[in-house]
């Protein structure tokens, strides 16, 4: 019969061409994309490397740079500052062979947690910035 031989041969023409589609579609994910992700994953990768080690290389920097600071401004340097914050002190993290720290050591990082204070005593942290009369 000549219509199922037309059908036959269409569906059989359809299914070739999926099968030519689904081929091509993975040669171009091998070809293509696979390499395309691969880069651009190396890529993200080297990138992210670089941001940390800018970071750690800011870093770096920074600490050296506060260290100097230090050191040119020091009670007894030539730029001793002529009223010098108060420094603070804290326990050494160096311990004993019976685990006590017997040193202080200036903290550098010191903070008054002015804002937890505020927090803990319902003032709101923006009590900071605006002062107004007390109770």
């Amino acid at each position: 019969n000549f219509w199922n031989a037309c059908y036959d041969a269409m569906m059989s023409s359809a299914q070739r061409r999926e099968q030519e589609k689904a081929a091509s579609r993975k040669m171009f994910q091998e070809l293509v994309l696979e390499p395309a992700a691969k880069r651009s994953k190396a890529e993200n990768t080297r990138h992210a490397n670089v941001l940390k080690q800018l970071n750690n290389h800011h870093s770096t920097v920074l600490k050296q740079w506060r260290s100097l600071c230090r050191l040119l401004t020091s009670p007894r340097s030539a730029w001793a500052d002529r009223n010098p914050p108060e420094v603070r002190w804290k326990l050494s993290s160096a311990e004993t062979y019976s685990r006590m720290r017997m040193k202080l050591v200036p903290n550098l990082n010191f903070d008054q947690h002015l804002e937890a204070s505020a927090l803990r005593d319902n003032l709101g942290a923006d009590h900071l910035h605006n002062p107004t009369e007390s109770l």
